[in-house]
């Protein structure tokens, strides 16, 4: 497999992209999303660094109906798409982990967005948090080596 794209414990890689990148890939709109939730990176990555949590000081505060509907979609993005991923991409960012009693496989993710920056301060902020930022297009590209 080409290094560059293992999973990487020293530098974490985040998948990060906007809303309207889901929306282009699959088709997909939804009616009534706030400009602010539309707007906001949002970004997913590998659960296993329980102690790498991604700070974003200047996040800025919304409302609990722009909150749960940012969720929402983040759940939705990862059980329905992400998670279920079969690129080279997927390899870099997520680790697979074999559940010990039932020999089952699992993924888990950390996902969120942040409300008040653009991508290019969201990125400055993940990559100086020595975090390696992968984004959607590369995710999903099928002509990368694995």
């Amino acid at each position: 497999m080409n290094e560059n794209l293992q999973h990487n414990p020293e530098k974490p890689a985040v998948l990060v992209f906007h809303l309207s990148e889901f929306f282009q890939t699959y088709g997909i709109s939804i009616a009534n999303l706030s400009q602010t939730v539309y707007d906001s990176p949002f970004y997913i990555y590998d659960r296993s660094f329980k102690d790498r949590d991604l700070k974003f000081v200047d996040e800025k505060p919304i409302n609990d109906e722009d909150c749960d509907a940012g969720f929402a979609i983040l759940k939705a993005i990862w059980n329905e798409y992400v998670g279920k991923a079969k690129t080279p991409g997927f390899s870099r960012v997520f680790k697979i982990m074999t559940d010990l009693d039932t020999d089952d496989f699992y993924i888990e993710s950390r996902y969120g967005f942040v409300p008040g920056y653009d991508m290019d301060s969201a990125i400055a902020t993940i990559t100086q948090q020595n975090f390696e930022v992968i984004r959607w297009d590369e995710f999903w590209n099928q002509d990368s080596e694995e």
